[in-house]
């Protein structure tokens, strides 16, 4: 299958498909991904970014970004702008952000950071320490030199989020529970941390439930970084945070529950 053609045809049909539609001929794409020249793919799916929804899935363009972390870095490059040493030099980048920055651009390239979910390192479905560590060292150091460490260092935090566990059901796997425990990198665990509690989504309650369902959380949180303190302190650290996240937002629905059985709703 030719690539232009694809995209051909996905551009006359464009104005009749709804993001359903999109979903469901992209997902054909990806069956049939090695009857496409390389990168078609990738470059199909790109454009046909916004076309895709919410909850995109683009496989293609997820791996390509777990495969190159100059990639990475560029695609955050395109929606942050770099942190400066100086006044001056904070202007003068500014300036020129500005000048190259387009708006549906860094759009696109905002909807494909939270649409990743292919980690680096995951090779045939297993986390590889080497090949993990390889692409975190050259993202951080291409991170630091574009002046966007904190919020590159978050997104490869969330990204982590879908890495598999171990056979032994244990989450996250060795692989991801060494490297935090040697990189020490606050602003990963941090990106982790978000990933955790907003993978939850949308809850549901009666209006005198109350936070039942945060503090069996928290609970299990808690049992969690039991269980890790010892072989991984700092993983151990994150998940009494993530409890702590649950049991505050179970004393907000404690409070609304009693507001509303005094009548005061």
């Amino acid at each position: 299958m030719d690539g232009l053609l694809a995209h051909q045809a996905l551009s006359a049909a464009a104005r009749d498909l709804a993001a359903y539609d999109f979903q469901q001929l992209f997902a054909y794409l990806e069956a049939m991904r090695e009857h496409l020249e390389p990168g078609d793919l990738v470059r199909l799916q790109w454009s046909y970014l916004p076309a895709l929804g919410y909850d995109a899935k683009v496989p293609a363009l997820s791996e390509s970004l777990a495969a190159d972390p100059a990639e990475f870095v560029g695609v955050v490059s395109t929606v942050y702008r770099a942190r400066s040493r100086s006044e001056d030099e904070e202007v003068a980048e500014e300036q020129a952000d500005e000048e190259q920055r387009d708006a549906s651009l860094a759009t696109n390239a905002y909807r494909l950071l939270n649409a990743w979910d292919s980690p680096p390192g995951l090779v045939d479905g297993v986390m590889n320490a080497e090949v993990l560590r390889a692409w975190i060292d050259s993202a951080v150091e291409l991170l630091a030199e574009g002046g966007r460490t904190e919020v590159g260092l978050q997104h490869i935090g969330q990204v982590l989020g879908h890495t598999p566990p171990d056979a032994d059901g244990t989450w996250p796997g060795v692989v991801v529970r060494d490297l935090l425990e040697e990189v020490q990198l606050d602003h990963i665990e941090t990106g982790l941390h978000l990933h955790i509690v907003n993978s939850r989504g949308v809850s549901s309650r009666g209006l005198e439930d109350g936070g039942e369902q945060e503090l069996k959380l928290a609970a299990d949180y808690r049992a969690k970084a039991e269980a890790l303190a010892d072989e991984a302190p700092r993983v151990a650290s994150l998940f009494r945070r993530v409890a702590g996240s649950y049991e505050s937002e179970a004393r907000r629905n404690e409070e609304d529950a009693e507001r509303f059985r005094r009548g005061l709703h």
